[in-house]
């Protein structure tokens, strides 16, 4: 096992050693029936129920290997059931540009333990875990995390680049929402998460990179903001679409960090 393979799984060990000592902290939240909406500070199921969500962060499909991490210690099924048994409701899927345009067969999985997933594309293995989410009571949020597949966030702190203008930003989310435009268990969308850099300067002022409730400076995606939203809803009425990271929300959520 490579070094970055063994980090990789020793934070995933963690996050999951870290819910497991705080499960008893963490209610278990009902996913709520049919589509999500929000009203004024709540946010609501087809029922008008109120949902509190209450989620994790299952990052890879945004690095290069195009594919949720972990796959290559258990199957996606087994990570899932236990994201569920720890009391979660929501998982946050982060992904690149690059996965959607390129689309390519990730390799970075054991085959034997997933082999459902051999010879399937990264939009149809984020299918697959989408599906098994759903058929056991979890929702998922899509989260557009960079413009190039990598780790972390885009380093010129941006929701584009000169390789994925915006664009194409806008065509990619047009694609996802549309991909999932039937199906219940996609709740909302991150139009870009709360880019960041740890280059200072060429943007003025920045904040540390990694994922923050601080906010940046309104002006940096403001404009787009509208245009993406509106693509989305034109594609998926009723879609959630939220700028920044998930910590940003405000109607009851509760969210962990992979």
């Amino acid at each position: 096992m490579n070094r970055d393979r063994l980090l990789t799984v020793l934070k995933l060990l963690a996050l999951l050693l870290i819910a497991a000592v705080t499960a008893v902290g963490v209610r278990p939240s009902s996913a709520g029936s049919g589509y999500w909406r929000t009203s004024g500070s709540q946010i609501l199921d087809s029922n008008n129920d109120p949902v509190r969500i209450s989620g994790v962060n299952w990052y890879g499909f945004e690095t290069t290997d195009f594919i949720a991490h972990g796959l290559w210690a258990q199957s996606y099924q087994a990570i899932l059931n236990t994201i569920k048994s720890l009391g979660y409701n929501v998982i946050r899927i982060p992904f690149s540009n690059e996965m959607v345009e390129s689309n390519p067969v990730p390799t970075n999985y054991n085959a034997a333990l997933n082999p459902d997933l051999n010879g399937l594309t990264s939009l149809e293995i984020l299918d697959k875990i989408v599906a098994y989410a759903g058929s056991i009571g979890l929702r998922v949020i899509l989260d557009d995390h960079r413009s190039e597949a990598g780790n972390s966030a885009e380093d010129n702190g941006l929701w584009y680049t000169s390789a994925y203008p915006q664009s194409a930003w806008i065509d990619d989310w047009v694609a996802m929402v549309t991909r999932y435009n039937a199906n219940p268990t996609v709740v909302g969308v991150i139009c870009a998460t709360s880019r960041t850099t740890a280059r200072a300067g060429a943007m003025g002022t920045r904040r540390p990179t990694g994922d923050s409730p601080r906010r940046r400076p309104a002006t940096r995606c403001s404009p787009s903001i509208p245009t993406c939203s509106s693509a989305s809803k034109a594609s998926r009425p009723g879609t959630a679409t939220r700028i920044g990271g998930a910590a940003t929300l405000k109607a009851r959520v509760h969210f962990r960090w992979c």
